[in-house]
């Protein structure tokens, strides 16, 4: 059986991962499922997946991104969901992963911010590339992030804007610098909203989402935006990184540097397109000041 059968090669932003299964139909299943975001480029990592644990009833976390052990080149993710190998200099990793893992297939995605934080750690400029639970939408050229937990409103930020705007992605946004600006990035990682495009744009704003009872757009200020916006950013460790400390003055950094050369503002919306009017309108203001 040839190996393309057993292949998924995944685009993140500027990497490769290339995914290798034990089983067609696995891979069949990651194919479809990051549909928009396959990639022919050369793999920067290829990653060997067994599944194990077939038929187990296995608890699963809300998250696995800070329940990782690491000895040498061996990690493991919440004692057992995931165990692996790093081979650095090869861009090779063997991973056993719990087959109930893959039933909440978001959780598995853990795995993937870290080995994307991994892949670009390789490269000074990645240090400015972050991960953030955003909706990001392009429209007229720029990029909008909208920002917020679980259930303040990302995908349906995405629903409503699809048919004025290039909807991006409504749960996990890759925001990066280069050359003194600020651009914000599909990925693979979606929500509900299943037709995201695969680009990026300068970014010309943030916004910190909150459900409201009529569109409104607040200013707030920058202690404001920087304690709230760095809870969306999603933890910068590496496969094999256990500098905890350090990876979270990243993020503050980060954030605080987001702040200070990108707007921000809060958003309270309503469910339908008519907080594009408020924004339309801060924009024209923002050009006659």
């Amino acid at each position: 059986m040839g190996e393309k059968n057993l292949e998924c090669r995944l685009h993140v932003g500027e990497v490769c991962f290339r995914l290798v299964f034990t089983s067609p139909s696995q891979a069949r299943f990651f194919n479809k499922y990051y549909q928009g975001f396959i990639s022919n480029q050369e793999p920067d990592i290829t990653i060997h997946v067994k599944v194990i644990g077939k038929g187990e009833s296995t608890s699963l976390p809300n998250s696995i991104i800070m329940s990782k052990t690491v000895e040498g080149d061996s990690f493991n993710f919440h004692s057992g969901l995931i165990t692996g190998t790093l081979d650095r200099e090869s861009r090779t990793c063997k991973i056993e992963v719990k087959e109930a893992l893959f039933k909440r297939i978001r959780i598995f995605e853990h795995f993937l911010f870290q080995t994307y934080y991994t892949l670009i750690a390789q490269n000074p400029a990645g240090e400015e590339n972050f991960l953030a639970h955003s909706c990001s939408v392009q429209r007229e050229g720029a990029g909008y992030l909208f920002s917020g937990p679980p259930e303040s409103g990302k995908s349906t930020i995405a629903g409503i804007s699809a048919p004025l705007a290039t909807v991006l992605g409504d749960e996990i946004a890759i925001v990066k610098k280069e050359d003194s600006r600020y651009f914000v990035g599909a990925t693979p990682f979606r929500g509900d909203f299943r037709e995201s495009v695969n680009m990026q744009a300068p970014l010309k704003a943030v916004f910190l989402i909150v459900h409201g009872k009529e569109n409104e757009i607040r200013k707030i200020s920058k202690i404001e935006f920087v304690t709230r916006f760095v809870r969306e950013v999603i933890y910068p460790g590496t496969l094999l990184s256990t500098e905890r400390k350090e990876d979270f003055t990243r993020m503050i950094q980060f954030c605080t540097d987001i702040s200070e050369n990108v707007p921000f503002y809060e958003l309270r919306f309503l469910p339908d397109q008519r907080f594009w009017s408020e924004i339309d309108n801060l924009n024209l203001k923002n050009m006659e000041e």
